[in-house]
């Protein structure tokens, strides 16, 4: 910007509900690794249990799965409680249709 020529107020900004939400993602080895594998994987990802539990902001949640490569089956880490992430990510293209 090179210069403002006059003032604008500024609107009001829209309440973003996906970026203030917080959904806890759990992640264990893939079930077909081996036991030595999967205590590998334990170790990098600090899982306890065999499982290990991450803060994703929602509207980063898509991101996320796909950097991690949770969007593959040849990964190895997978979602511990797979179809809770699903519902979420049902619940905000919802809001993508509405706004169209």
């Amino acid at each position: 910007m090179v210069e403002l020529d006059g003032e604008r107020p500024a609107g009001e900004v829209p309440r973003d509900d996906d970026w203030g939400r917080v959904v806890v993602v759990r992640l264990c080895p893939r079930a077909t690794l081996s036991a030595g594998q999967r205590r590998v994987i334990e170790a990098d990802y600090g899982m306890v249990e065999g499982e290990t539990r991450l803060e994703v902001r929602t509207a980063l949640l898509f991101l996320f799965l796909r950097r991690l490569g949770l969007d593959r089956e040849d990964g190895m880490v997978e979602l511990a409680k797979r179809d809770e992430v699903i519902e979420v990510l049902t619940e905000v293209m919802k809001h993508f249709k509405s706004d169209s």
